[in-house]
């Protein structure tokens, strides 16, 4: 059997937004909204939009979500402030947040996002950045045959930048390659990370952003097309008998990242899913790894990986469950220990996405809503690792570097105020209520 490629583009949906003459607050708001309703651009709480008003950058503010961003929800600073990051050479993550704090130009905004000095240092109007599958689907293999193949496909209008750790890291070494970049550039392919876009208005960003993202859908596909190949012969059991391993795997799968953190499951055993977990060397391209750094925020380090045999017993499937859980748990213990400062325990949500060939995908998070988004996250990393491997090979970026990202207070304290915020809304936490008569 052969997996059906289809041509995959993002269209522009433009069509009933603010005239060209609208507020441009409006439109920035306007362009953001309908980058973020995408998925295949951006993931829920990913990417980011700013604006340049004359002496002000307004950009997205820590925290918001490109899908229902509103005005309040900008952060507004002074650029002329923000100008000494032009000569700073090193900067920590906290001198970094307390510089840009003290750039704000408006009281009551949310606090400025890590990728603030990114776009004020890059001297365009207006600027989207995302997390799109098909840039991710470009980067993710080598640097000699990313860099050739953005020259090959956009001949210098997006300009090629191997990976540096988002935050001011990554800002240093745009803003020293800034002057080199040709004339015609519209755009930056970050490597493992994503696309920068940049234009003097919103409609014409958003034009430039979509006719980007497709010119490598476009070319993604061709390469699956021509590289197709048969599915391993994993068999996708009926709905009924995976119904019934369902019911025994999803509650051991609570149990097991359930102790000792809270969590709540989704599942999905789409059809997309399904038959992207029978793909030839699945297991082996799952643990490369994620697409981008925001994934391993929202989906982890790389899934867990379950063999699921149906015709076992309930009590059989639930031992190999836990045995092989438990496994990957010591995989992730000793990976800790390589790269962890003494006496530092391992992070508790270390499996946020489990994936079980013929069953579907399993995620877990503290809430539902960060629950979907991983699934959503990983159904994005799916696509991009089987488009890579077409173009090249599948990689992602080193386990130092990913190490440093899942511990990188800056992205764990949006982890942390949600859960606050989950915390002040629970009123039984780890109780079961029984409502009667409502």
């Amino acid at each position: 059997m052969t997996a059906p490629i289809t041509l995959a583009r993002v269209a522009d949906r433009w069509a009933a937004g603010p005239a060209a003459a609208a507020d441009e607050l409006d439109q920035l708001v306007y362009l953001s909204n309908i980058i973020g309703q995408e998925p295949r651009l951006v993931q829920p709480g990913g990417g980011n939009t700013s604006l340049k008003l004359g002496d002000t950058l307004v950009v997205k503010g820590s925290g918001t979500d490109l899908r229902t961003i509103g005005r309040e929800q900008f952060t507004h600073l002074s650029l002329p402030a923000l100008a000494a990051l032009r000569t700073a050479e090193t900067m920590l993550d906290a001198e970094m947040m307390r510089f840009m704090t003290s750039c704000m130009v408006r009281a009551g905004g949310p606090p400025p996002s890590v990728e603030t000095p990114l776009h004020s240092l890059l001297p365009h109007r207006v600027i989207a950045h995302t997390h799109d599958v098909a840039t991710m689907s470009l980067t993710n293999v080598s640097d000699a045959v990313a860099e050739r193949l953005v020259a090959q496909l956009f001949g210098g209008r997006i300009v090629y930048v191997p990976y540096v750790r988002p935050g001011f890291p990554l800002a240093r070494a745009v803003r020293d390659m800034a002057e080199l970049l040709p004339p015609e550039a519209i755009g930056l392919a970050l490597a493992h990370h994503g696309l920068m876009v940049w234009a003097d208005d919103a409609r014409e960003c958003y034009a430039r952003l979509v006719r980007a993202v497709n010119v490598i859908e476009d070319y993604a596909a061709t390469r699956r097309r021509a590289s197709a190949t048969g599915f391993a012969p994993i068999p996708i059991p009926p709905a009924e008998v995976r119904r019934r391993c369902a019911e025994v795997v999803l509650p051991v799968v609570r149990g097991v990242l359930g102790s000792p953190s809270r969590v709540i499951l989704h599942f999905d055993d789409d059809d997309v899913v399904l038959s992207a977990l029978a793909a030839s060397g699945m297991a082996t391209r799952a643990a490369r790894g994620m697409a981008t750094p925001e994934h391993i925020l929202r989906a982890g380090r790389r899934p867990a990986w379950l063999d699921i045999d149906p015709s076992a017993t309930p009590e059989a499937m639930a031992v190999a469950i836990r045995d092989q859980l438990g496994r990957q748990r010591a995989e992730y213990e000793a990976y800790h220990a390589r790269h962890a400062p003494p006496n530092a325990p391992p992070l508790d949500d270390w499996a946020k996405v489990v994936l079980a060939p013929g069953l579907g995908m399993i995620t877990a998070s503290r809430d539902k809503r960060g629950a979907v988004t991983a699934g959503l996250c990983y159904r994005a990393v799916l696509e991009a690792m089987a488009n890579a491997d077409a173009i090249d090979t599948f990689q992602f970026i080193s386990e130092a570097d990913v190490f440093e990202f899942e511990h990188w207070p800056l992205e764990r304290r949006k982890l942390d105020e949600q859960d606050a915020r989950e915390r002040a809304t629970l009123l039984l936490p780890r109780h079961v209520a029984i409502v009667i008569g409502a």
